[in-house]
């Protein structure tokens, strides 16, 4: 099976590209089984002869998120040449709040030049003229269920990307967390941070290190300027050596956005056998027994949160136990026949109905 992922060459994106079309290409081809081939979006549709060559020895193209615009008249044209094309995405756009910098883009189209229709008309016309639909999450299948048939196909994790890591030495216990900067209003709406603040207060050893893609000011948080650590990561450059420096693993979520997304960040800490805390929530209610979940409360986060601190040595080596055990078996080359299975099930399913 000869399968090419287009991709958008969007540095803002580096962490959904990586997940959902860098590490499944890099696995597919260590394999050897099947083959394949990451496409910029970019030469996807001005169709160049090397695009043409790549699409045409292609048994399926996976179209990741970029669905408007001249991306649709593209995927017309290849269906047309009867290949199997399949829409992937990893978050509930409808779902974006007004105080994301996306709003304006997916529901205005505000953009260099506007998009009209705007480009969530456009994204559901795409999954609709597509033979079917791969998504990250079951509460995103759900979600999308009447637009065609959807697949889910999880965010494994590629561990050659962690094995070289070791735990940067440093005093004290540091509490982590990462994310982009529309991310940042939940990790303040949660209660973590106001929880670790005052933690910081009798523990003074404890410090919080947040690591984003924005130009963090102190300010932005009340918090003592001595135990508050930033670090800026853009385009993934060197991610994900900063989780060298947590001792604790901070994932949380409020809205209905964040319930829809996947446990990437959980299979991280995992992996580097690093002990986590996130908010109570459906959308990682399958990882509740690797890990630690609260309410979000001050007080609750509080608890939880100080207890990882007197205890931490307890907590650290039964992450290094049961979580990191899963961890290994959520790893992208466990999975790739599991992947490759779901696509073949789609060829199949399509070649079906061109026949018809």
């Amino acid at each position: 099976m000869k399968l090419t992922y287009i991709y958008p060459q969007d540095e803002n994106l580096w962490d959904n590209l990586e997940w959902r079309c860098h590490i499944p290409v890099r696995a597919i081809n260590r394999n050897g089984r099947h083959n394949a081939t990451l496409l910029p979006l970019t030469d996807f549709v001005k169709r160049t002869n090397e695009t043409e060559e790549i699409c045409e020895r292609s048994d399926m193209l996976v179209v990741y998120r970029n669905l408007w615009g001249k991306t649709l008249s593209e995927i017309q044209h290849w269906m047309a040449h009867g290949k199997v094309v399949v829409a992937d995405f990893d978050e509930p756009y409808p779902l974006i709040p007004p105080s994301s910098a996306e709003h304006a883009f997916w529901f205005e189209g505000e953009a260099p030049e506007k998009v009209t229709p705007v480009p969530l008309v456009q994204f559901k016309w795409g999954l609709q003229m597509s033979h079917n639909i791969t998504v990250s999450t079951k509460r995103l299948a759900d979600d999308w269920k009447a637009f065609n048939q959807v697949e889910v196909i999880p965010s494994f994790i590629d561990l050659e990307k962690y094995q070289e890591l070791e735990p940067a030495p440093h005093e004290g216990i540091i509490f982590g967390w990462s994310g982009k900067s529309d991310q940042f209003r939940t990790l303040l709406e949660s209660g973590v941070v106001e929880a670790l603040k005052q933690i910081c207060l009798i523990r003074p050893w404890v410090r919080l290190l947040i690591c984003s893609d924005f130009e963090f000011k102190s300010n932005l948080l009340d918090f003592p300027p001595d135990q508050l650590l930033f670090q800026r990561y853009s385009g993934g450059k060197n991610w994900p050596k900063p989780l060298t420096y947590f001792d604790v693993g901070l994932a949380p979520l409020c809205s209905d956005y964040d319930q829809r997304l996947g446990g990437e960040k959980l299979l991280e800490y995992m992996i580097m056998k690093i002990p986590w805390v996130a908010s109570q929530s459906a959308a990682f209610h399958e990882l509740r027994n690797c890990g630690w979940m609260v309410e979000n409360s001050v007080g609750a986060w509080q608890r939880v949160l100080l207890d990882m601190v007197d205890h931490y040595q307890d907590y650290k080596l039964e992450a290094s136990q049961v979580p990191y055990l899963f961890g290994l078996g959520q790893s992208i080359d466990e999975n790739i026949q599991h992947v490759m299975g779901i696509y073949a099930k789609i060829i199949d399913n399509s070649q079906t109905l061109i026949k018809r």
